[in-house]
């Protein structure tokens, strides 16, 4: 059985009969949690018009997978998500061609935290996001002290405030 055709990312008639089967669960869990869809490949080198590489391929796979589960099965779109690891998160070697069959696969992803309907509460400790976008900038990474940058270029430490630097000049 396949779930993918090698270098293809269309769901084969196996891999829709397992959607059928695993979306009623799937579809209950969508009610409280995101669902991620991780798409991998197998290790063969792929360079088509379509993919340029296994990058492209893994994330169209999640990606058809997600649209057949919103389309055909009626899933909320704000908890579906598509994702693509290539063929660097294999579950066996790729050494024979069952195995990269294997390889060919999505995994479902539910996360117990879902994406927040409303604006994101303070993040927790440990946690950490960054998030960048248009005329916000980049939030979530903690900006530095003036002039550290040109300290830190220079290969020494800023003078306290109101002091000017030693000259090495005359010694």
């Amino acid at each position: 059985m396949a779930f993918f055709e090698s270098g293809r990312a269309e769901l084969t008639e196996e891999m829709q009969g397992q959607m059928d089967q695993l979306a009623p669960v799937l579809k209950k869990l969508a009610d409280k949690f995101d669902i991620v869809v991780e798409g991998h490949t197998d290790n063969v080198p792929i360079f088509t018009r379509q993919f340029a590489s296994n990058w492209e391929l893994s994330t169209a796979r999640a990606t058809n997978v997600v649209m057949y589960l919103l389309d055909r099965k009626g899933f909320p779109p704000k908890r579906m998500a598509a994702v693509g690891y290539g063929e660097y998160h294999p579950i066996v070697p790729n050494d024979t061609e069952q195995n990269r069959k294997r390889n060919r696969r999505v995994v479902f992803f539910v996360k117990n935290n879902p994406y927040p309907d409303v604006k994101a509460e303070p993040a927790k400790p440990g946690a950490a996001k960054i998030t960048v976008s248009e005329g916000a900038g980049v939030e979530g990474v903690p900006a530095a002290a003036p002039g550290a940058e040109e300290a830190e270029s220079a290969g020494a430490q800023a003078p306290p405030a109101g002091q000017e630097p030693e000259s090495a000049e005359g010694e």
